[in-house]
């Protein structure tokens, strides 16, 4: 068989084995690789995995590249001239970004190859001739669509599909290669933000972290979970003195934790003849404990203290039932 009859058969044989390739997907250093072919069918898409916007921000920038591209891909005989991205919906399809928390609150936004409004539409292209090119498509969003949207997180995704495209009809072959890039933004509640934590976070439960306006009063609980008694309130950031268990905001971020510390198991002694308690070690943190160990504190006429007893959770009232021993005094 001659040359000139084998050269329509080789070139049949390549588009067989180019529609016969998988597409696979690879993670590469926060970008999304998209390949398919060797050698001579070959293309590598490169894309980011995911867009997180800021709040506020007109233009939102995402880079593109087709590496190990060869336009020799045959269709019909046909040579493609550019491969094609297409990012977007049609553009009768309104671009949106929803609220997780409410669906019917969105954020409108559009795509764009250049910072220019006069170019902003809800589908938008990019042609690659040559490889290791990388472009840039810009997601914009306005000021008002900004100013007009209620706090919380919003999410949505931008699909797009690849196809390869001829300078002769029909210009492009059926699309390929689709997919999704997830696009998300959190707008936060107006104010700052003051944040409480537990310390451990088995200690206990605590309220206030939310988002407050300068000079507003922030009020903190902090509940001990059975075994262990709320010791104090540390600053972590933010400047801010508690008393009371509240502080007044600042026109800053503040950082609180709740300190919480394990309830020692105690030991005393009790003297049925003298009613005194005496309280050797350990936290005592309430008289339904004694109650429990068979002592009648209905009777107790007197309570003493070792160096270093801590009563933790509950305030002893009852000073009649006090009395001193050195300087531990209840």
């Amino acid at each position: 068989m001659n040359k000139q009859h084998t050269r329509p058969i080789r070139r049949v044989l390549a588009v067989i084995l180019g529609l016969a390739l998988l597409l696979t997907f690879t993670p590469l250093s926060g970008a999304i690789t998209l390949s398919a072919g060797a050698e001579s069918n070959a293309y590598t898409f490169v894309r980011p995995d995911s867009v997180e916007l800021q709040q506020n921000t007109e233009w939102t920038a995402m880079q593109f590249d087709m590496s190990e591209l060869h336009l020799d891909m045959a269709d019909g005989g046909r040579t493609a001239n550019c491969i094609r991205l297409v990012l977007g919906q049609t553009n009768n399809i309104i671009t949106v970004l929803t609220n997780t928390q409410d669906n019917s609150k969105t954020i409108r936004y559009g795509l764009s190859n250049s910072m220019s409004e006069n170019y902003v539409l809800s589908q938008r292209m990019i042609d690659w001739t040559t490889a290791n090119r990388p472009q840039t498509m810009y997601l914009y969003i306005s000021p008002s669509a900004w100013e007009g949207a209620s706090p919380g997180t919003y999410t949505g995704e931008i699909p797009y599909y690849l196809m390869w495209n001829y300078a002769t009809n029909p210009k492009w072959s059926s699309h390929f290669g689709s997919g999704t890039i997830p696009v998300s933004v959190t707008i936060p509640e107006p104010g700052h933000p003051v944040t409480v934590t537990a310390d451990p976070s088995e200690g206990g439960t605590v309220s206030g972290a939310g988002n407050y306006e300068e000079d507003a009063q922030v009020n903190l609980t902090a509940t001990p979970n059975d075994g262990y008694f709320f010791k104090e309130w540390q600053v972590l950031s933010g400047g801010v003195t508690i008393e009371n268990d509240s502080f007044t905001m600042p026109d800053h971020a503040v950082e609180v934790k709740a300190v919480f510390e394990a309830i020692i198991p105690p030991q005393y002694t009790y003297d049925s003849d003298t009613k005194k308690l005496h309280l050797i070690s350990g936290d005592f943190d309430s008289w339904q404990m004694w109650q429990n160990a068979g002592v009648p504190t209905n009777d107790v006429l007197c309570v003493t203290a070792e160096e270093g007893v801590r009563f933790v959770g509950v305030s002893l009232t009852r000073r009649d039932k006090l009395c001193r021993q050195g300087d531990a005094y209840f």
